[in-house]
């Protein structure tokens, strides 16, 4: 009776760890090539790359091809479709999935949880930026292996530093104490040439204990001295009067001009960023 009841024991521990993980690491396919423009080793060395992200950062990345959005405009089918296959890691469903209409020339990036915060507007723009290139020459393994590329760059820029925005550039992990201690050193050592340079040019000049052989002797006298205020100018600016804006409907929303991360609900009442360009 004994072993039985741990046998039951350990099955329900089992049976929970296994299901905890299932949430935690969400649907483990990450690349879905529904056009077949990837091969099989692209498709692997892609899904290597995204899983290194994933376990590094946890934060999912999906990338997905299709042919056609049936109807749906391309930015909400990639909502559905990253809502309706499970990804998105922890409670916030964090991560992002980038999709490519093949047919229609399409590219889009959904996002969710922490990935609203990680990819703004104006990062998404950056992204797509970086990518029109390979996408518009049908090199799309390349344009993908980059995404993942910039997709860790925004992770770790938001998780370590600040978002990629309006005014921010992605960065890399610099170190700071080597570069102060070989900025200092280096000082040093020019410092050092230009005065032993100075120095050896003043072989001729010998020191002195005083400096009266340089006053005058006839001096300089001051009798009379006098302030007279001559006069005052004062210059006036009007202010203009501040100009009255109208506020958005949409109090979450934004624009690549002022910064931050549109949003909005999918058809599963959750709520994505995101955005979209044609190519």
């Amino acid at each position: 009776m004994k072993l039985y009841k741990y046998l039951l024991a350990s099955f329900i521990v089992t049976l929970t760890i296994v299901c905890s993980t299932h949430i935690v690491y969400a649907n483990d396919i990450k690349v879905i090539d529904q056009s077949h423009i990837l091969d099989t080793d692209e498709k692997k060395a892609l899904t290597d790359r995204i899983n290194d992200v994933v376990t590094k950062y946890q934060f999912d990345l999906v990338i997905l091809v299709v042919n056609s959005t049936d109807g749906k405009d391309i930015n909400s089918y990639a909502d559905d479709y990253f809502d309706e296959n499970g990804y998105g890691i922890g409670s916030q469903y964090d991560g992002a999935l980038f999709i490519l209409d093949h047919i229609g020339r399409e590219m889009a990036i959904s996002t969710s949880g922490y990935g609203i915060t990680v990819f703004t507007d104006y990062g998404i723009d950056y992204v797509f930026d970086e990518l029109v290139d390979d996408m518009s020459a049908g090199h799309y393994y390349q344009a993908f292996d980059k995404y993942i590329t910039l997709s860790e760059k925004l992770i770790r820029d938001a998780k370590y530093g600040t978002p990629y925005d309006v005014k921010q550039e992605a960065t890399e992990p610099k170190n700071y104490p080597m570069a102060l201690t070989i900025g200092i050193c280096g000082g040093l050592i020019i410092a050092l040439i230009v005065t032993q340079n100075m120095k050896s040019k003043l072989k001729s000049v010998k020191p002195v204990n005083n400096a009266g052989q340089y006053i005058d002797q006839n001096g300089f006298v001051l009798s009379n001295s006098q302030d007279i205020f001559l006069y005052t100018t004062l210059t006036k600016t009007k202010i203009p009067e501040p100009t009255q804006s109208s506020s958005s409907s949409q109090s979450h929303s934004s624009s690549p001009s002022r910064g931050g991360s549109s949003t909005h609900t999918s058809s599963s009442g959750r709520t994505h960023g995101g955005g979209s360009r044609k190519f």
